[in-house]
């Protein structure tokens, strides 16, 4: 799947799980360093920035 496709896919799936979510629900995005960075901006801007509360890194 291409860079595009995958993040277009994301983009959608985040838009069908905020209309289900809760007021206070929490979500939880499990990615690697290669696309986690396009798939914030696509949170920020569909839950909005000022809700992402932090990032959870282990190795």
């Amino acid at each position: 799947m291409a860079k595009e496709d995958y993040i277009n896919w994301m983009y959608e799936n985040l838009i069908a799980i905020k209309s289900i979510m809760a007021d206070e629900a929490t979500i939880y995005v499990h990615l690697d360093y290669h696309i986690g960075h396009y798939v914030k901006i696509l949170m920020d801007e569909i839950f909005g920035d000022d809700n992402f509360v932090n990032e959870i890194i282990w190795c």
